[in-house]
């Protein structure tokens, strides 16, 4: 079991749980344990019962959130801690041996660049498993970042506003290419029905061929057209 502390504001809290869930899909997701919490007195209460803590995210512009990195590093030497900060907190404050943090982020930031910070982080620490993962994982080039997302996960990919956007059930991520070099780079369980549109077979419902849609198992309705009809039941044969 892999174990991660999620620590700050509610709100943003929230914001970096959902990209951490989005991130660690090519990491065995069903083997994480997340604590999320706002107060450092619950994060002690939830670290006084942990044998370790892999990974944290802390913000140090909470009160004693200093106090609770060092306590962190001390318990656990082998975290890997993300801290986040702004222009009021002085970078002699955290950047000494008692918290060692691995990455940094400063307010304000965008989305991207956390979704960035974090799988830059657990690529380095998870190197072993993600060599093993890489086989189930689709990698796209975004500003220059690799992204991976796990293709069980996705629900299907579209071509729209000149990006093909891949889909799951949370978030999108768009990136540069053609669907046909895609279509052909991607396993057999993904299928195009449409010119536009290429789809997970694994997640499909059922298909209504009277209104020419695929209901997949999000309720998401995927538009068919009869070129692709003949590909899309030989796959399902």
């Amino acid at each position: 079991m892999i174990n991660m502390l999620i620590c700050g504001y509610k709100e943003e809290g929230s914001v970096i749980e959902k990209v951490v869930r989005n991130t660690i899909t090519c990491y065995h997701p069903q083997d994480w344990n997340i604590d999320c919490c706002e107060e450092m007195e619950q994060a002690r209460e939830i670290l006084q019962d942990k044998e370790k803590v892999d990974f944290s995210c802390l913000d140090l512009t909470r009160e004693n959130a200093i106090e609770l990195a060092e306590f962190m590093r001390k318990k656990f030497p082998d975290m890997v801690l993300l801290i986040i900060a702004d222009d009021t907190i002085s970078p002699m404050t955290y950047l000494r041996p008692s918290i060692m943090a691995a990455s940094l982020l400063l307010r304000p930031y965008e989305e991207q660049q956390l979704h960035q910070a974090l799988q830059e982080m657990f690529r380095y620490a998870l190197k072993e498993m993600l060599t093993e993962e890489e086989d189930t994982c689709f990698t796209m080039d975004i500003s220059g970042e690799n992204f991976q997302v796990a293709y069980a996960s996705i629900l299907y990919f579209e071509s729209r506003l000149k990006k093909i956007f891949v889909v799951t059930g949370e978030e999108e991520y768009g990136f540069y290419g053609t669907m046909n070099s895609l279509e052909d780079a991607l396993p057999e369980n993904f299928v195009r029905c449409h010119r536009g549109f290429i789809i997970n077979v694994d997640r499909m419902e059922k298909i209504n061929r009277k209104q020419h849609v695929i209901m997949l198992d999000d309720g998401s309705q995927i538009p068919t057209s009869r070129s692709y009809q003949r590909a899309i039941k030989e796959r399902l044969a």
